[in-house]
């Protein structure tokens, strides 16, 4: 069963471990014992059996089960007794293993509700804190990653009393220490490895910032966290030889998951993006973006689509933010941008993707265009100085959109959204 595939990319992300595991099993054929190694060649026969097992696999709760165990409010009383005495090291791993298929196999709303106490969360917070600053195996890191992700889903009810718990404040500072120097005993002397575990820990409190700024109460935690400012340290051109605590594309993987973060946050904390230069950033990032430096894009994730040897990736997440930011209507963040030659800028990088177009990346380009032209509509709109920078140059990119073949909008690669900015650019 360890070896079920769940996820597509579990092939690759697994590969190495499979290999070793097996390995070792070979490894333990050195030992002279008949017994033993007539096992080892039925198990590793058993990769191979196209039969599922027909065993109980412990651990397991089955549907009819859940539904009972719901009833009688089982969610609640598994995670208030997480941090108990065990003597078998068993109870957390079993535990979590419960909670995750109670949400997994009942009604997710009915399991929140039940984790949305004060009680529980104090639990989940200190098995946390625990496993983050003390857990060393590979097990006490996938087991701390799966208590984030049961509190990320709890976190998404606003009735859960995650600030008054003091939790909230707790995972801002463990998503935003190691960017923002902090000098709370807590992570004195904490740093994140290269490691598999460690790497999904990072694009999982990522993830929980974004579901925090949903909640108006959280603001001033993050406010005081400086998760803007932890974010925006991401927005800048990689240096080689820096990049000490990830690989190549694990950084960039997470260069991309901390914009689209920002895309999520800094709507909501404008003058921290403001106070921390947010437009400069964004404007300086972009103009690497367009240049010509080498640049060998990994593009392995979610975030990286399309972006395989080149910078469409971050450029595309670069303008959704500015697209984010533009949509606000606040003329302090607009002027700002303006003054900074935005609207030339952006016509430029318009023109420079013309040139850049190919079969392989047209999807992506067509998504850089449409917002480009969005945002320029938004910085233009009711101020005819700006429609006056955005002039002939500007208008030659929206007649080379008109001259489209019309045949394409119906291609499904976005030339129909493309149109309806070109559109929206032109009213």
């Amino acid at each position: 069963m360890p070896f079920l595939k769940k996820k597509v990319s579990d092939e690759i992300t697994y590969a190495e471990d499979t290999a070793n595991s097996i390995a070792l099993l070979g490894d333990l054929m050195i030992i002279p014992s008949s017994e033993l190694r007539i096992q080892i060649c039925k198990c590793i026969i058993d990769f191979y059996h196209a039969e599922p097992p027909k065993q109980h696999i412990t651990g397991k709760v089955f549907k009819v089960n859940c539904t009972l165990m719901v009833k009688a409010q089982a969610a609640s009383g598994i995670c208030a007794h997480l941090n108990d005495p065990d003597p078998s090291g068993q109870l957390l791993f079993r535990s979590s293993e419960i909670l995750w298929n109670l949400l997994e196999k009942s009604s997710k709303e009915e399991i929140i509700q039940q984790l949305s106490n004060l009680e529980c969360l104090l639990a989940l917070k200190k098995v946390f804190k625990n496993l983050f600053t003390r857990g060393l195996s590979h097990y006490d890191r996938q087991l701390r990653n799966d208590i984030l992700v049961i509190t990320t889903i709890i976190s998404q009810n606003p009735g859960a009393p995650m600030i008054e718990c003091g939790f909230t404040r707790d995972l801002i500072l463990f998503a935003t220490f190691n960017e923002v120097k902090n000098q709370n005993p807590l992570v004195k002397g904490l740093k994140f490895s290269n490691s598999y575990e460690d790497f999904e820990l990072k694009k999982l409190l990522f993830n929980i910032i974004v579901t925090f700024c949903k909640d108006l109460s959280t603001i001033q935690l993050l406010i005081d966290g400086k998760v803007i400012l932890a974010l925006f340290t991401y927005v800048k051109k990689p240096e080689k030889h820096k990049i000490v605590e990830w690989s190549a594309a694990q950084y960039e993987e997470l260069q991309l998951h901390a914009i689209a973060t920002l895309s999520s946050v800094a709507p909501f904390l404008i003058d921290e993006y403001m106070l921390y230069q947010g437009n400069a950033h964004v404007l300086a990032f972009l103009e690497w973006c367009d240049s010509e430096d080498s640049f060998f894009s990994h593009g392995n994730s979610f975030h990286g689509t399309g972006g395989r040897g080149n910078k469409f990736a971050q450029m595309r997440y670069s303008l959704r933010l500015l697209r984010a930011m533009v949509y606000l209507e606040h003329e302090t963040i607009n002027k700002d941008l303006c003054e900074k030659r935005a609207i030339q800028q952006l016509i430029g990088i318009f023109k420079n993707t013309i040139s850049k177009y190919n079969d392989k990346e047209e999807a992506i380009l067509l998504e850089i265009q449409s917002d480009i032209l969005l945002i320029l509509s938004g910085l233009c709109e009711h101020h005819i100085p700006r429609k006056e920078i955005f002039g002939t140059e500007g208008v030659d990119i929206i007649l080379h959109v008109m001259k489209t073949d019309p045949k394409k909008l119906q291609s499904g690669l976005g030339y129909n959204v493309l149109l309806f900015s070109t559109l929206d650019s032109i009213w």
